[in-house]
C-alpha cells in the first residue's frame, strides 16, 4: 500500500501539516470566548435582579477560559438597555438579562420600541420567576382571598391598589385579580414598589400586587395579611399562604428574567453560552443563592420549552391587556 512505502518521519510531518490545515478551516466559534463575556442588567446595582446576574457570573467564571462583566444599565423601564443591546454586535459577548416585562408585556403596550423581541433577541434560558404575593393592611376585614372579593364588592367606588408604574408585571397582575374576582379597583402609579407598600401600610391603599422579598418581612412583622401567591405553587418560606390557582385554576402572574442574546449571534456560540448557562442553573449552589434572594429558581430547559414559555406569557399577557384594554402610548 501507499502508506507502507512512506518513512514513518514523513508520516508525522503530514499528518501534523494535515492537523493545522484543518485548524485554519475551522470557524472562529471555535476559540469562543476570546475575551470577557458581559452581562448587561437593566436595573441599578443592588437590586434582586442585579444579585441573580452576579450570582450567575460567578458560575460562569468556573468555566475554563471564561470571564465575565456585570455591567449595569438602568433607564426608561428596561427599555434602553433593551434597545442597545438589539443593535449591538451580534458576536455573543453583550448578554442581557431580560425581564418578561421587557420582552412580553413593553411590545404590547407600546407601539414604538427601539427593539423588536422576536426580531432582535434570541433567549436561550429562563433565570428564575419572582412571585408576588396579594396583600391587605392587618386591620382589613377579609381573612381570605373570596372575603375579600366580597369585601371589595361592598365598595360603591371600588377599591384603590398602586403598583411601580403603569404596564408593570405588578399592576397588571393586579388587573388580573380585578378580572378574576369581578370588582373594581383604580390603579395608582408610583416610582417605586416601596412607596405603593408605605402607602397600603398607611391606609391609603386598600391592596397591592407586592412581590415576596418587599412583603415578606412585613407579614412576618403582622403590618400585613397575604391573601394569596401568584405563582403555580405555594412558597416554601409562606406554605400557609394559598395560591390563587386554587381558587381560579390557571392563574399566574409572575415576574421573571431570561439570558438573551443578539438574534444573529451564530449558532454554535449562542449553543455553547446556553450549555454554560444550563449546567450552572443546575447547581446547587445556584439554587441556594436563588431561594436566598427570593427567587424561584428554574430549571435547564430545551429551547423548544424556552420558546414554548414565551409563547404562554404572550398569549396570558396579550388577552389580559386586550380585554382591559389597558394602553400606555397611542
Amino acid at each position: 500500500m501507499l502508506f507502507n512505502s512512506i518513512p514513518a518521519r514523513m508520516l508525522g510531518w503530514l499528518s501534523a501539516l494535515l492537523c493545522l490545515s484543518l485548524s485554519a478551516l475551522l470557524p472562529v466559534q471555535a476559540a469562543f470566548p476570546e475575551k470577557p463575556l458581559r452581562i448587561v442588567v437593566p436595573f441599578a446595582p443592588g437590586g434582586s435582579t442585579d444579585q441573580m446576574a452576579r450570582l450567575l457570573a460567578q458560575l460562569l467564571v468556573k468555566e475554563p477560559g471564561v470571564q465575565v462583566i456585570v455591567e449595569n444599565r438602568p433607564g426608561a423601564n428596561t427599555i434602553l438597555a433593551a434597545g442597545q443591546i438589539a443593535r449591538g454586535a451580534s458576536d455573543g459577548y453583550n448578554l442581557f438579562v431580560a425581564a418578561g416585562s421587557t420582552v412580553v408585556l413593553s411590545p404590547l403596550l407600546y407601539k414604538k420600541l427601539p427593539f423588536d423581541p422576536a426580531k432582535d433577541f434570541n433567549m436561550l434560558s429562563v433565570l428564575g420567576e419572582f412571585p408576588l404575593i396579594a396583600v391587605v393592611r392587618s386591620d382589613n376585614p377579609a381573612k381570605t382571598l373570596p372575603e375579600f372579593f366580597a369585601y371589595a364588592k361592598t365598595k360603591p367606588g371600588g377599591l384603590n391598589f398602586g403598583s411601580p408604574g403603569t404596564g408593570s408585571t405588578l399592576h397588571l397582575s393586579g388587573e388580573m385579580l380585578k378580572q378574576e374576582g369581578g370588582f373594581q379597583a383604580t390603579h395608582a402609579a408610583y416610582k417605586i414598589s416601596a412607596q405603593a407598600l408605605m402607602d397600603v401600610l398607611g391606609g391609603q391603599l386598600d391592596f397591592i400586587m407586592a412581590d415576596h422579598a418587599m412583603a415578606v418581612g412585613e407579614i412576618a412583622n403582622g403590618r400585613l395579611r397575604a391573601l394569596a401567591v401568584t405563582s403555580d405553587q405555594r412558597l416554601t418560606a409562606l406554605p400557609d399562604i394559598p395560591t390563587v390557582a386554587e381558587f381560579f385554576p390557571g392563574f399566574r402572574a409572575i415576574v421573571w428574567y431570561g439570558l438573551v442574546v443578539q438574534k444573529d449571534t451564530p449558532e454554535p456560540i449562542a449553543a455553547k453560552i446556553k450549555a454554560m448557562t444550563d449546567k450552572a442553573l443546575a447547581t446547587r449552589e445556584y439554587q441556594e443563592g436563588m431561594v436566598k434572594i427570593g427567587f424561584v429558581p428554574s430549571p435547564p430547559m430545551s429551547h423548544g420549552d424556552v420558546q414554548k414559555y414565551l409563547a404562554a406569557e404572550n398569549e396570558r399577557w396579550g388577552n389580559l391587556i386586550r380585554a382591559r384594554n389597558i394602553k400606555i402610548d397611542e
